[in-house]
């Protein structure tokens, strides 16, 4: 306590760690993660017998924070979250902590270097404001942490869980522009160590696992003397394996990791960020200082912190440092004299050596009120009417000029700005606007399926061609769910998807319970069959029999039957049979592409960054880099067809042109497809998109699709393509009955519906179809800017190829057709509430970025002729009323000070030297704030010395 009986409390704020306790103490009496958690799922229930509350703070939000939302209040050193850091302080000095009446204490907050100075009156504020102490200081934690080593001149290299400061402090004074500051530390080393789990096939995605990761980190991570050696031992031996056991009973090993993790610290590529690493920033805070003070620093450098905690850290960082000043200060000399120069200090206690400096500095100035700011000199000196005037005038002026000059700055730069933002917006990683729409498309998704029913059957004997009537629509709300979102440090994404279908019927012209009569699916596909080379002679004849007994060329089901799935008893049998043949004896017209479709994994390109040419990767996005692990097919017969080009067809890359080809890889047909240009639509909601249709050179027979045409095996053992008139695309390859990959090929053949664009002899070989340009042809609206897709539908026809074999008297005399089954029409279109949301987060941006262009500029002039008005109303209203002016022994001081002190007061300056705060902001003496400081620092370092708890202990 001070002379006056009241508690001086010290508090260390980090990113990660609250450290707190009294000015008397040794180490930290309260210790607790600075985090504050909510409830994922509202309720009171007891986990580990903690009742889980609306908010949790501290150690009790830990121990449940697998139920918690976690918030960091602290990031980088710098509070951004006071709402949550008030909860914190509550906790902290209410009944669960200290239990402490902050109206009759003091405390000592510490600062990050560089803290804000809108920080730093916040900081005040809320400690003289809402928790009412009697007084506070602030000291900047480099400083403190010299304090706590009796020394005034060094490097404080401080690495704690959210930020890396490097500080030079010269005879008790911090350089402020020498300052570096680094966001890599303790956390950032946990994140990276997940991500090198992940690798290894371990996987933590949970809040709570977080804290397990990190305790791994703590128990088995070191910094490696020489990277390369460590590499090899980890490669070649099993020497480095370390086991650790997690709290479900799982043993993970560990090996490169525990070296790999830290090194982020000293390469910083590694987590993708072009900035140097700690040994480079310490080597350019030294050589930014004054020439005279080098060699001290150099001989001074002082860890702190608990990530300097590692095994190694210390003598890396020397060695490091060695090597830097031999190669850029020696420059190659014979002579090395770095060893004795360069000196590092790793008190065992660094950890708490921002507290302890803490300590030992508020208890010896608890008594000086210079060095203290009160709370009444804090509510009387901050709220004068007057200086409120003043500090207005003064910000309205530079509000003033920053408006005039954003006006010009926007004029000329807000194309760019508003192209970046998009860009920012575009990439595919989590918090973008596009990451969230490709994750959950927030646009409804339906499919449309039209079954074709068969009118007449005389075409079987070959007497006409087949009669057909289009049914439906079937509608299906269709919903696509990704699963196993992985993310990779060579920015690509990796994925599954899973489809579901709910038949709405409302939205449908008839009910899933329609009997419809169509091509027998498994008598075609074994017909077909039949027809290969290279089938044997005893399956040939034993397949044939059954045809002509068991079964009929056509078949009557209901829809719902047809599309998903049914028995036939004629596959039945062939299962037991012939199993390596027949996998299955369920049969689908539909459900088989679905089914095969939930097991594919996609491998795409995230668009951040730079490719290794220097060029946007953001013009790949969403671009398929792997397909089932593969860069190309297996399926077509040459190099070009069996090219995975495109995305998914979710998502395009911005900044969309007319003059381009939209590729995307459709799995379900097993190749890549293009659109192309075909105009410029405004949409319902009066959004402007291009619009890029399917060309009928796609599915044409032409050179350039030579390689979709199949290689037919003949008997000799030879091969030839087997190609298919225009518009039509065989499936054979790639689509087997009910999926199965070694099971019998379907004769399946593709195309738009309808035969749009087909061969005129393939449309006429049926009767009952009218193709339709605008109703049977895929295309997709995209919102150029974007490259969101705002309305499309992809339509395809799916046929079955007919065949006729004398051996079979049902089909020995019908002529070989291409019979449509279906076609499908999976259609996705923007409604009001989502293009209302693209409005709000695109459209009106740029609208209002427009706008302001001109308008700040007159809000700018607006703002500095007010200012002028409230100056020329505070002087009015000073010679008006004599209390105006400040005390007598003050006036001089403000009249010969007046400029530097609004502006000080006003911005909050403060002093290089925290220690006096309260003469900077409140107009005391400056020369005498030096002097107090000079007197408290011989004070300091005499009981530093004296006290063998604060001696200096190095690795």
């Amino acid at each position: 306590m001070d002379s006056e009986g009241r508690q001086v409390v010290v508090c260390d704020n980090g990113t990660g760690y609250i450290k707190c306790g009294y000015c008397t103490s040794n180490f930290p009496d309260y210790h607790f993660p600075c985090m504050v958690g909510r409830p994922l799922i509202r309720s009171r229930a007891k986990v580990n017998n903690i009742e889980v509350q609306d908010i949790m703070v501290g150690d009790e939000a830990q121990a449940v924070r697998q139920t918690l939302e976690i918030n960091y209040p602290v990031e980088n050193g710098i509070v951004n979250n006071w709402e949550d850091m008030n909860h914190i302080y509550s906790y902290l000095f209410g009944p669960k902590k200290m239990n402490i009446d902050p109206r009759n204490a003091k405390i000592l907050l510490t600062e990050a270097p560089l803290n804000p100075v809108k920080n730093r009156a916040k900081m005040l504020e809320v400690m003289l404001e809402r928790f009412q102490f009697h007084e506070c200081t602030l000291a900047y934690q480099a400083i403190l942490t010299l304090y706590a080593q009796g020394i005034l001149t060094g490097v404080v290299v401080d690495i704690g869980d959210g930020v890396t400061h490097i500080c030079p402090v010269i005879d008790g004074f911090c350089l402020q522009n020498s300052i570096a500051r680094l966001n890599i530390a303790g956390r950032d080393i946990t994140r990276y160590l997940i991500r090198l789990l992940l690798l290894r096939g371990y996987v933590f995605n949970q809040s709570a696992d977080f804290d397990t990761v990190q305790q791994i980190k703590e128990k088995l991570c070191y910094v490696a003397h020489d990277v390369e050696e460590e590499r090899k031992l980890a490669v070649d031996t099993t020497v480095l394996v370390e086991s650790y056991t997690l709290p479900d009973g799982r043993t993970i090993k560990l090996s490169g990791e525990r070296f790999e993790a830290p090194e982020v610290l000293f390469r910083p590529s590694l987590l993708g960020l072009d900035v140097s690493g700690v040994a480079e920033q310490v080597f350019k805070v030294i050589n930014s200082a004054p020439m005279d003070d080098r060699r001290k620093l150099y001989q001074q450098i002082v860890l702190s912190g608990g990530t300097t905690m590692y095994p190694g850290f210390g003598t890396r960082l020397e060695r490091e440092l060695e090597k830097l000043y031999e190669e850029r200060i020696l420059k190659g000399k014979s002579e090395k004299p770095a060893k004795s120069i360069i000196r590092i200090e790793a008190p065992p206690r660094r950890k708490n050596m921002v507290f302890l400096g803490g300590a030992v500095y508020a208890n010896l100035v608890k008594d000086i009120p210079s060095q203290w700011v009160s709370r009444r000199d804090y509510e009387e000196e901050g709220y004068t009417m007057y200086k409120r005037l003043r500090c207005a005038s003064v910000i309205l002026i530079i509000l003033g000029i920053g408006f005039t000059i954003g006006s010009i700055l926007l004029l000329a730069l807000g194309s760019s700005l508003i192209d970046n933002s998009v860009k920012k917006q575009s990439e595919l990683k989590q918090g973008t606007f596009l990451y969230d729409a490709w994750r959950d498309s927030p646009v409804p998704l339906y499919i449309s399926i039209y079954v074709f029913d068969l009118t007449d059957t005389d075409f079987l004997n070959g007497s006409s061609k087949p009669h057909i009537r289009q049914r439906g629509p079937f509608v299906y709300k269709e919903e696509r769910k990704k699963t196993n979102i992985r993310t990779y440090i060579n920015e690509t994404i990796s994925y599954q998807e899973t489809r579901t279908y709910t038949f709405e019927r409302e939205r449908s012209a008839e009910p899933e319970n329609t009997n419809i009569t169509t091509m027998n699916i498994v008598y075609m596909t074994l017909v077909n069959y039949l027809q290969m080379e290279n089938v044997p002679a005893i399956v040939r004849r034993m397949v044939g029999e059954l045809l002509s007994v068991q079964e009929k060329p056509i078949m009557q089901h209901s829809v719902k039957e047809f599309l998903w799935g049914y028995q036939d008893p004629l596959l039945h049998t062939l299962k037991k049979e012939f199993p390596e043949i027949v996998t299955t004896d369920q049969v689908s017209a539909f459900y088989a592409s679905v089914e095969q479709a939930g097991s594919n994994i996609f491998l795409i390109n995230n668009g951040v960054g730079s490719d290794s040419n220097h060029r946007e990767r953001l013009n790949d996005v969403g671009k398929i880099e792997r397909f089932n692990f593969e860069t190309h097919l297996p399926y077509w017969s040459n190099d070009y067809a069996n090219m995975i080009n495109g995305t998914d067809s979710t998502i395009w890359h911005p900044n969309a042109r007319r003059d381009e080809r939209v590729y995307s890889y459709i799995s379900d047909i097993c190749r890549s497809i293009y659109l192309e240009y075909n105009g410029t639509y405004t949409n319902p909601f009066n959004i402007e998109t291009y619009r890029y249709t399917l060309p009928y050179t796609v599915y044409s027979n032409s050179t350039d699709n030579e390689g979709f045409c199949l290689n037919h095996a003949k008997a000799n053992k030879t091969h030839e393509l087997e190609c298919l008139p225009s518009g039509l695309f065989s499936l054979k390859s790639c689509i087997h009955l009910s999926g199965g990959t070694s099971a019998l090929p379907l004769p399946i053949i593709a195309s738009s519906p309808h035969f749009l664009e087909a061969d005129t002899a393939v449309q006429k070989s049926v009767d009952g179809l009218s193709p339709d340009g605008i109703k049977h042809r895929s295309f997709v609206e995209i919102e150029p800017r974007t490259g969101i897709v705002m309305n499309g539908s992809r339509r395809l026809q799916i046929n079955i190829n007919v065949v006729n074999d004398s051996s079979i008297d049902a089909i020995a005399h019908v002529k070989p057709v291409v019979y449509p089954m279906l076609w499908v029409d999976e259609h996705s279109e923007i409604d009001k509430a989502n293009a209302d949301k693209f409005h709000n987060k695109v459209t009106t941006p740029i609208t209002i970025m427009n706008v302001t262009k001109y308008v700040m500029l007159g809000v700018g002039i607006t703002l500095m002729v007010i200012a002028v008005v409230l100056l020329v109303y505070e002087r009015h209203k000073k010679n008006m009323s004599g209390d105006a002016f400040p005390p007598q022994n003050e006036q001089r001081y403000f009249a010969d000070n007046y400029s530097t002190i609004i502006i000080n007061e006003c911005l909050g300056h403060i002093c290089s030297t925290s220690c006096c705060l309260g003469h900077c902001l409140y107009g005391s003496n400056h020369q005498r704030g030096i002097t107090s400081l000079s007197i408290v620092t011989d004070k300091v370092f005499a009981e530093v010395h004296d006290n063998s708890l604060y001696s200096i202990d190095n690795d």
